[in-house]
């Protein structure tokens, strides 16, 4: 067993994942500015709104959505003034959303305004 820092290498890893922020998860050059966007998209506002944009995000290919999303939605609701739950945000992004093509150009052609 390896220890580092008096923490099991496991320790350390699973410390790591949980301090994940949501900014951990763009591939962005220039992140600060996108996350200033971001939260003019995402605060307070409903979870299909949340989808959209991050549907948004993988378009651009800002972001990879999996299938397994919890610390991704547990960041964002850190991050922003959001109560989305996993189920309802994983219902919009997996199933037979009501989420428009022209939705999420219209989400990116915002984000692209300033």
């Amino acid at each position: 067993e390896v220890v580092i820092d008096n923490l099991t290498y496991f320790e350390k890893a699973a410390l790591q994942q949980e301090e994940s922020t949501f900014s951990d998860y763009l591939k962005h050059p220039n992140k600060e500015e996108l996350m200033i966007k971001l939260h003019g998209l995402i605060d307070n506002t409903r979870t299909k709104n949340i989808v959209t944009v991050l549907k948004a995000l993988e378009n651009k290919n800002y972001i990879h959505i999996g299938t397994s999303n919890a610390k991704l939605y547990q960041a964002m609701r850190k991050e922003f003034s959001i109560t989305i739950t996993d189920d309802g945000a994983n219902k919009f992004y997996f199933g037979n959303s009501s989420i428009t093509e022209n939705e999420i150009k219209n989400i990116v052609k915002k984000s692209k305004k300033d």
